[in-house]
């Protein structure tokens, strides 16, 4: 085989794809680094009743529905109540649908770790 029969992509190429990884990295970096250090469901039954501040999350195939609303599944942003974001990280080989409704949230503030109850 001769060198000429795979030429090489141009220098700008790997330039290219470089940024690229690198501003892909940055993105999940900056995802990763949120105040919420632990999110507590509970399991529910979609036919039960629901009030109107309640939280839940769908997970059906690979999207996730919070209150109905579609989100990316790697990584979901949320509002709870209004003034709550965290991000969700789904575990591995989750059912096919079910719901979760959100039970309690851990904030990490400045240095001191505190409990907010949603409910």
């Amino acid at each position: 085989m001769r060198k000429n029969d795979f030429p090489l992509p141009p220098p700008d190429f790997f330039l290219l794809v470089s940024l690229l990884f690198f501003l892909i990295m940055m993105v999940q970096f900056q995802s990763i680094q949120t105040n919420i250090q632990k999110i507590t469901v509970e399991m529910v039954n979609p036919s039960q009743s629901r009030q109107e501040d309640e939280v839940f999350i769908k997970v059906s195939g690979d999207t996730i529905y919070f209150n109905n609303t579609p989100m990316p599944f790697d990584s979901l942003p949320m509002a709870v109540k209004g003034k709550t974001v965290f991000v969700l990280k789904p575990a591995e080989k989750t059912p096919a649908l079910f719901y979760l409704r959100v039970i309690s949230i851990v904030k990490k503030h400045a240095m001191e770790v505190y409990q907010e109850q949603v409910e």
